[in-house]
């Protein structure tokens, strides 16, 4: 009967748990903080065409076209660069940090949890 590899087995998880974690930061989160960007154009950009329609007098198609234009310049890019440091950090430096930890508190774990084993042995 084979034996288990536990070390094998958790840096495998690890590896799978890092790289979901890499393209949810790379991935998911600047779709995120686009969406969020395009709700907030949307609303500034009704409330611009508004305030342009019954200050100005203009017709409405003229106050679109400019507030059509500001919304448009909220892309997935402009996300990527506003939070590329987040994504960074995250990404990239998170996962050494958690291996390293993760490590440690097991190990340490593994040690407090042998020393109250051997404790429950008769003594010799």
């Amino acid at each position: 009967m084979p034996s288990l590899n536990l070390k094998r087995g958790f840096n495998r998880l690890f590896l799978v748990l890092t790289v979901l974690w890499v393209l949810y930061w790379a991935v998911v989160y600047p779709n995120r903080v686009c969406d969020d960007q395009m709700e907030i154009a949307t609303s500034v950009r009704v409330q611009a065409e508004n305030n342009c329609f019954e200050n100005r007098g203009s017709t409405k198609e003229d106050c679109s076209k400019a507030g059509k234009a500001d919304a448009e310049r909220v892309t997935i890019l402009t996300a990527y660069k506003e939070v590329w440091s987040i994504i960074l950090i995250m990404g990239i430096g998170v996962p050494p940090i958690v291996y390293g930890l993760g490590r440690a508190s097991i190990r340490g774990l593994s040690a407090v949890c042998l020393w109250v084993w051997r404790g429950f042995k008769a003594g010799t």
